[in-house]
């Protein structure tokens, strides 16, 4: 897509500086449901900066006002809400579990898989934060994903290991969501992997093709792959994994909410 929300996500997705303009950006998606009611000066207080810096920062994303600014994303997000639902009016989950299965060309256990879906999707659902934690790709699939999420009103991040230091503190409310196909992420950042792993207030879950996970018992929720190795296919497929949770986030806490 191309919104002001996907420009928002990329800018804090892409950026190496967390700066004041990444301070910007982050307040206003963890706030995109009563950014009508903030004024330009409330939103320089909460970003503790100043109106002319935000200005600039409406002009670096290609817009002349805050203003304006709040008026494009009251609209997208009414206008994308709207897209989702009737889209999805059109099938369920098992037309995704069927594309699921097409794209693996064989059999896999489609009961197994929901269940352990709908598990993630409560989780999300109970979490304050959700932090989506691997290397840049495949984290770079899941942007549409995040951006729908956003506008369903759940805080996601994306926690790119491989340059990023993660200090952040974590607790009961935080949800860590692991995404390595192969596993080899385990073996690359062992020590961050097992640093995270061990933090005992958060929750957590693993979306890999590696058996190896499911014998990790601080993973609230093991989606396993059922590839061999790591193709392009599979990179359809998590996509497709990641359109299933969002369909049953949205059936179950969204629709008619």
């Amino acid at each position: 897509m191309n919104t002001v929300i996907s420009t928002l996500l990329l800018f804090t997705y892409n950026t190496l500086n967390q700066d004041i303009y990444y301070s910007i950006a982050i307040y206003i998606l963890d706030h995109l449901d009563e950014i009508e009611t903030i004024s330009i000066n409330e939103l320089s207080q909460n970003c503790h900066t100043s109106v002319p810096t935000i200005n600039k920062f409406c002009h670096l994303m290609g817009i002349e006002t805050f203003k304006k600014m709040k008026n494009i994303l009251s609209s997208t997000r009414k206008g994308r809400l709207e897209q989702i639902e009737f889209r999805y009016m059109q099938f369920d989950a098992e037309n995704i579990l069927n594309q699921i299965e097409l794209l693996y060309q064989k059999k896999i256990n489609k009961t197994e898989l929901l269940e352990q879906i709908k598990k993630i999707v409560d989780l999300i659902y109970e979490s304050r934060s959700v932090y989506f934690v691997g290397a840049v790709y495949p984290l770079s699939l899941l942007l549409n994903f995040v951006e729908d999420m956003r506008i369903f009103n759940k805080a996601i991040y994306l926690e790119q290991i491989s340059y990023k230091d993660n200090k952040k503190d974590y607790d009961e409310n935080s949800l860590l969501i692991f995404i390595t196909v192969t596993g080899r992420f385990l073996a690359m950042n062992k020590q961050t992997f097992l640093d995270l792993y061990e933090d005992v207030s958060s929750k957590k879950a693993i979306i890999s093709q590696n058996e190896i996970f499911s014998t990790f018992l601080k993973f609230n929720v093991f989606i396993k792959l059922y590839g061999d190795d790591d193709s392009e296919i599979e990179n359809l497929i998590i996509i497709e994994i990641f359109n299933l949770i969002k369909y049953e986030y949205f059936m179950k806490y969204v629709y008619n909410k």
